[in-house]
């Protein structure tokens, strides 16, 4: 069976190229045929314009604050966006295969829907959180119109937020195509009700994809590279960095007396300080993996830095990261009975928790049943049990 994979665009986002890897290669091992569907952003949509500059608008004259980045154009050029991203890159074309070309808008996903395709999973990270995803209808797979016989799913289809955030202008052609689909799986328990009241369809909660598969299965990756021993054992990987962080960061170490090390850039490259654009690459996927490897606790303010914790077994402490979604952690941690491991006030925080042991035989329990339960949402809808 052959299946086309409709995820993100494969960036520098480490979780992002994992879950695409993980649900890539458990459709292998379940026989399929699976194809990454490589969309990328190409010239915005007149609606994703006019949704752009009118949140511009609203950061600079209403909320009088900074806007990031602008409606318009990106901050680097192509060149220099290659260049940091050269070590990711290594690994989207060594291991997420096959895929298909790239491709920048709707007509483009139209020609190759006529290559043999037997269905389509949408899925997963944040496809459905509106401004993150290119072209949004094409997530709910608008290009599929007028083809009956292949079979649409989605598959642990993230939203980001816990409110409907689409444009009321937007939410009933979602709403018309998402009724089309075989069967609809989300990443978030509060994504089920989402779907029920904007949507019209009803939707079940999966983990995702990068907890399909085993832990053994990503050192070995780790192994194939021949990635060397991290240079610490507290791996913090904070995506919004701040003061308050970092000190907490600070206070842990000596706490714990473990040695704090990251695996990111040295630097965000920007306009102002590209000719730093060395100190601007991105670590490679497997030397990310090897930090969970080394660690003996984890600081993170991130999703997928939360996932592999669990995965690989490591303690750790989330810090709530409001601008990027807690729905998505507070759902995580919920379905593992880890909510206390959830940090909201860095100034107002009880350090004997960091010390608080997890039941990691509770934890593998509850992931081995979401990995059947998983298991039998794919099989079923793919009709591979026939």
């Amino acid at each position: 069976m052959k299946i086309g994979i409709l995820t993100q665009p494969l960036h520098n986002n480490y979780g992002g190229l994992l879950q695409a890897f993980a649900l890539q290669t458990y459709l292998k091992k379940l026989g399929c045929d699976p194809w990454v569907v490589r969309r990328v952003s190409g010239d915005p949509i007149f609606i994703m314009l006019i949704y752009r500059y009118f949140k511009y608008l609203i950061f600079k004259y209403i909320l009088k604050k900074k806007f990031k980045g602008s409606p318009f154009k990106n901050k680097l050029s192509q060149k220099e966006i290659h260049y940091i991203s050269k070590n990711t890159s290594y690994f989207i074309e060594k291991y997420i295969n096959p895929k298909t070309e790239l491709i920048d808008n709707t007509k483009a996903l139209k020609k190759i829907s006529k290559e043999g395709y037997d269905a389509y999973i949408v899925g997963s990270d944040q496809v459905w959180r509106f401004g993150y995803s290119p072209n949004i209808l094409n997530y709910y797979l608008n290009f599929l119109v007028s083809d009956r016989n292949v079979i649409r799913l989605s598959y642990a289809a993230s939203f980001g937020l816990s409110n409907w955030h689409y444009p009321f202008y937007i939410t009933p052609f979602v709403s018309y195509f998402a009724k089309r689909f075989k069967s609809i799986s989300v990443r978030e328990d509060d994504g089920i009700e989402l779907c029920e009241k904007y949507l019209g369809v009803e939707a079940q909660h999966h983990i995702d994809p990068t907890l399909l598969l085993s832990c053994d299965e990503y050192i070995k990756l780790v192994e194939n590279e021949n990635e060397s021993k991290s240079e610490g054992n507290l791996l913090t990987y904070i995506l919004d960095d701040s003061c308050e962080k970092q000190k907490f960061i600070r206070t842990v170490s000596k706490n714990k007396e473990l040695i704090p090390f990251t695996v990111m850039p040295n630097k965000k490259i920007t306009l102002n300080n590209r000719s730093e654009i060395e100190d601007g690459i991105y670590p490679s996927v497997t030397k990310w993996l090897r930090g969970f490897m080394d660690a003996k606790y984890v600081i993170t303010d991130s999703f997928h830095g939360c996932v592999f914790s669990i995965l690989f077994n490591v303690p750790f402490i989330a810090i709530g990261n409001p601008l990027r979604g807690m729905s998505r952690f507070l759902s995580l941690l919920r379905m593992f009975n880890l909510e206390n491991r959830l940090l909201y006030d860095l100034n107002n925080f009880d350090f004997s928790k960091i010390d608080v042991p997890i039941n990691w035989d509770d934890v593998n329990a509850i992931l081995k049943d979401q990995r059947n339960k998983s298991n039998r949402y794919l099989i079923e809808n793919l009709n591979l049990d026939k």
